[in-house]
C-alpha cells in the first residue's frame, strides 16, 4: 500500500499539466479513494519516475529545435585550358623491335646456345632442331627431281623427232614442275630448323628450354632491339581530342614539347617526340595509346619493361573550353541545365543556368554560365537545394 496524501497534495498543479490527468482528481477524492487503491510491482514505480520527469523539465517546456545539418559535398573549381599548364601521363618503356622468335617447323630443339640478357647478332643461331628427317626428306625429294628431269630430257628428245604430241610434253614437264616446288619446299624446311637472329638484338627471356618438342611457330625466344626505345603511354579522350586538332605529329612535338620521366632516374627529363596515335579507345579503361621515341642519354641505362611518365606543356589558349563531370548537370522546375555554385562567404550552393555542349566520356562541355574560379558540387547535386548550406569535402 502506498500512502498518496501528501505526495499527491504537492503535485495537484504538475498533475493538471498533464492531458490526461482528469481534472476531477482532487486531492481530497484520491485520499477518500487511497484504501482502495492498490498498485502492482510495475505501478508502484511508475508513478514517482513519472513525478521526478515532469519536475525535472517543468510544466510547458518546448522542445528545442533540432541542429541544422550542414551536408558534405566534393567541389571543382572551374579553370580554363586558356591558362596553359603542365601535364603528366603513366607509360612504360618498351622496344622498337619486339618479337617472339620461333621455328616455322615442329620437331625437338638439339641446341639452345642463348641465355637470357645475351646480346645477339644479325644472323647468330638462337636455336636448332633435330634436322634428321627433313634432311632425308629433302634427299627423296632430290631424287623425284632428277627422275622428272631425266624423263623430261628423255621425252624432249621423242618430241623433237616427231615420236609424241606437245601435249604428251607438256605433262611430263609439269610433273618436273611440281617435283623442283617440292624440293624448294624440303630445302626450305631443313633450313628452317635453324632460328637465326633476325636483328642485332637481347635475348628478353626464353620461352622453352634445350631438348624440348616445339610445334611450328611456338615462341622460342623474346627477342628485342634495345638500342631504339619507346614510351607507351594511355591519353584520355579529352587530351586526345586535343592533341588531334593540333595537326600532324610533327606539330604536335612542336606544340606541347613532350619529354620523358623514366621512374628509375627521377628527375632526368629526356625530349621525345610523337611517333604514333591508336584511333581506338581501349575497351576498359577508354583512354587512347600514344607512342613517342626518345633517344636513350650518355650514361643513363634504360631497359625495356620500366615505368615513366610522358610531361607535356599545353600551350596558353590552345583548347578554351570547360569541361566538367556530367553528374554535377542537373535540371531545375522548367527542364533547364543547372550547375549547384558554392558561396564562400555564405558556405551555401545557389543555382546557376549553364549552356551545355557535347560529352566526353563522363565528362560534359559547358559553353556559357561558369566563371574560371567558380566552385561547383560534383556529387550529391540531385539532393541539394537553393540556400543549403554545405561543407567542402577535407575542412
Amino acid at each position: 500500500m502506498v500512502n498518496l496524501g501528501a505526495s499527491w497534495v504537492n503535485h495537484t498543479r504538475l498533475l493538471s499539466c498533464v492531458p490526461w490527468v482528469r481534472r476531477d482528481h482532487k486531492p481530497e477524492n484520491i485520499m477518500r479513494k487511497r484504501s482502495d487503491f492498490r498498485l502492482g510491482s510495475l505501478g508502484r514505480w511508475s508513478v514517482p519516475l513519472l513525478m521526478a520527469a515532469l519536475m525535472a523539465n517543468g510544466c510547458g517546456q518546448e522542445a528545442e529545435p533540432a541542429a541544422e545539418v550542414i551536408r558534405p559535398v566534393r567541389l571543382l573549381t572551374i579553370g580554363s585550358d586558356n591558362t596553359g599548364g603542365q601535364r603528366e601521363y603513366p607509360g612504360r618503356v618498351v622496344s622498337a623491335e619486339e618479337v617472339l622468335l620461333g621455328f616455322e617447323v615442329p620437331g625437338r630443339i638439339i641446341e639452345l646456345p642463348v641465355r637470357e640478357g645475351q646480346d645477339v647478332a644479325a644472323g647468330a643461331l638462337v636455336a636448332r632442331l633435330d634436322d634428321r628427317d627433313y634432311a632425308a626428306q629433302l634427299e627423296r625429294e632430290q631424287a623425284r627431281r632428277n627422275e622428272a628431269r631425266a624423263n623430261f630430257q628423255r621425252n624432249q628428245a621423242l618430241y623433237e623427232r616427231d615420236a609424241i604430241s606437245l601435249r604428251d610434253l607438256e605433262v611430263v614437264r609439269r610433273r618436273l614442275e611440281v617435283t623442283e616446288a617440292n624440293l624448294r619446299q624440303a630445302d626450305k624446311a631443313m633450313a628452317d630448323t635453324r632460328l637465326l637472329a633476325p636483328f642485332d638484338g637481347r635475348i628478353a627471356n626464353r620461352q622453352v628450354e634445350n631438348f624440348e618438342n616445339v610445334q611450328a611457330k611456338q615462341p622460342v625466344v623474346m627477342f628485342l632491339d634495345n638500342s631504339t626505345l619507346e614510351i607507351k603511354a594511355s591519353f584520355p579522350e579529352t587530351d586526345f581530342l586535343l592533341m588531334n586538332r593540333i595537326g600532324s605529329l610533327v606539330a604536335m612535338t612542336e606544340a606541347l614539347k613532350p619529354q620523358v620521366e623514366i621512374s628509375a632516374a627521377s628527375g632526368a627529363l629526356i625530349p621525345s617526340y610523337f611517333k604514333e596515335m591508336r584511333n581506338v579507345a581501349d575497351a576498359v579503361t577508354r583512354t587512347f595509346e600514344v607512342t613517342l621515341g626518345f633517344v636513350s642519354p650518355e650514361g643513363m641505362t634504360i631497359a625495356s619493361g620500366m615505368t615513366a611518365k610522358v610531361i607535356m606543356q599545353i600551350p596558353a589558349g590552345t583548347t578554351g573550353r570547360t569541361l566538367i563531370p556530367a553528374a554535377a548537370i542537373t535540371g531545375d522546375a522548367e527542364g533547364r541545365s543547372i550547375v549547384w555554385v558554392f558561396d564562400e562567404a555564405t558556405g551555401a550552393v545557389n543555382a546557376r543556368q549553364v549552356e551545355v555542349s557535347q560529352m566526353t566520356g563522363e565528362s560534359i562541355e559547358i559553353v556559357s554560365g561558369l566563371e574560371v574560379g567558380d566552385r561547383i558540387a560534383v556529387l550529391g547535386a540531385k539532393n541539394l537545394r537553393e540556400g543549403m548550406r554545405v561543407r567542402p569535402q577535407g575542412q
